[in-house]
């Protein structure tokens, strides 16, 4: 189905690159594991690949090797509706580091001493100690936990929306509308550079901190294209695009034949015999439509020839 679906626009050399790449990407997510799990993968790209032909399994494959243990731990829900807008500005790559990066600084706790502080003047943190030393210094005696570290790593965006969303919104960095769900309000300059300075302040890394910023700054943005993703047909437009595309509706009938003579190498001959003569009659039909449609019947024959 997959190969079908994505043979609609990139063609068939096209189609198995994607592929190759996408049961790279499943392995690398540890979804290959999984029936539904694979499924869930390679249906949300071939959904993204829909609305966004700039979208390809190259740059999820990339994702998979950056983010590391991280992608492995992220929601089917998560690859689906937020990596999309993650990767249309960031690339692959930079989308699995920002994503493995920020896991370090939030929830591994291994960001500095003043970002951990930040944190948990936040509400993201929890148990964070301090002590001096002599010399007065403070040194941190207790890293403390992220707040929810569950969702989290299974959903960093809702995590994002449901704990720090609301803290910049109640300074003011964010409209008050945007805790509804309603991005409709641009944010000023000013608004946006104090939104960059928060995320900043409380990562130790701008790679991890431009992860925050895009879920508050572009949540519009995600919200379209989880819209526009959702209302996609993934694998199911594989019938749809075998009635519009004469040329993959006939290779899919080669394909389901080269299915049906490998059944007469089974027992139950009987049964396939019954298939074929089922198939036959199919063919039957075909031959009588592809008369009356010369396009048709050239398409079939370049087809038959490969």
């Amino acid at each position: 189905e997959a190969g079908v679906s994505l043979q609609t626009s990139r063609g068939t050399d096209g189609a198995v690159k994607e592929l190759d790449y996408l049961g790279k990407a499943v392995d690398n997510l540890g979804r290959s594991t999984s029936i539904t799990g694979t499924r869930n993968v390679i249906d949300g790209h071939l959904k993204t690949a829909q609305v966004d032909k700039a979208a390809t399994a190259a740059d999820l494959l990339n994702f998979s090797k950056t983010a590391q243990s991280s992608g492995k731990a992220v929601s089917d829900e998560w690859l689906r509706d937020v990596y999309p807008t993650l990767a249309f500005g960031m690339g692959g790559s930079r989308t699995g580091t920002s994503v493995a990066t920020a896991m370090n600084n939030m929830d591994l706790s291994r960001a500095t001493k003043e970002a951990l502080i930040e944190q948990q003047e936040l509400g993201l943190r929890t148990g964070l100690t301090l002590g001096k030393e002599k010399s007065g210094r403070r040194v941190v005696k207790n890293k403390g936990e992220l707040v929810d570290s569950e969702l989290y790593n299974r959903n960093n965006k809702e995590w994002n929306d449901k704990y720090l969303m609301p803290k910049l919104v109640e300074k003011g960095y964010l409209p008050q509308g945007y805790l509804q769900g309603d991005y409709s309000q641009e944010l000023t300059a000013e608004q946006r550079g104090k939104v960059n300075r928060a995320t900043g302040s409380f990562s130790s890394d701008r790679t991890a901190a431009n992860l925050f910023t895009i879920y508050n700054m572009d949540a519009a943005q995600i919200a379209s294209n989880k819209k526009r993703a959702g209302n996609a047909l993934g694998a199911s437009s594989v019938g749809h695009d075998q009635t519009r595309d004469p040329s993959i509706a006939v290779e899919a009938m080669f394909s389901q034949l080269k299915s049906s003579f490998g059944l007469l190498a089974e027992p139950a001959v009987a049964k396939a015999a019954e298939g074929l003569a089922a198939v036959a009659a199919g063919i039957a039909k075909i031959n009588a439509v592809a008369a009356e449609m010369p396009e048709t019947m050239k398409v079939a024959s370049g087809v038959a020839a490969g």
